[in-house]
């Protein structure tokens, strides 16, 4: 989980910062230039996370079992549960729209994020490693 500062900014300094921060993604219009974006901005772990929430709701909208969910994405059933209870109040309805219009990536998807995450123990993790497939 990341963590945030404990020292709290203004609301109107947070809006500004997190306006520019949307305009900045907003000139990076194509694909090579967001995912170069997201690997110098974003740490490793913080681009893992978005992944697996990304593959959760891919999930979750494909009706997948929670456990299973929780087991090929190797997170917890609480973070899934706090997922599906906003997906459940319509919080997630840009991307669940975003997403029903790409269906026929949604399995690319979910093979994409199979393979970004090594296994978790064992010989296989480390020859995963090595491969150089555990990045994104």
């Amino acid at each position: 989980m990341s963590q945030v500062s404990k020292r709290k900014i203004k609301d109107e300094d947070f809006k500004k910062i997190f306006d520019k921060f949307i305009e900045i993604i907003d000139l990076s219009r194509s694909k090579k230039y967001i995912k170069n974006f997201i690997k110098e901005f974003f740490y490793p772990t913080e681009r893992i996370m978005f992944a697996k929430r990304i593959g959760i709701l891919y999930m979750m909208i494909e009706k997948i079992p929670d456990r299973v969910i929780a087991d090929t994405l190797s997170v917890s059933t609480s973070t899934i549960g706090r997922m599906a209870e906003k997906y459940e109040k319509g919080e997630y309805k840009y991307l669940v729209s975003l997403m029903r219009k790409n269906r026929e990536s949604i399995i690319d998807m979910l093979e994409k994020i199979y393979f970004i995450i090594p296994p978790k123990v064992g010989r296989k993790r480390y020859r995963f490693v090595r491969q150089g497939k555990f990045h994104i």
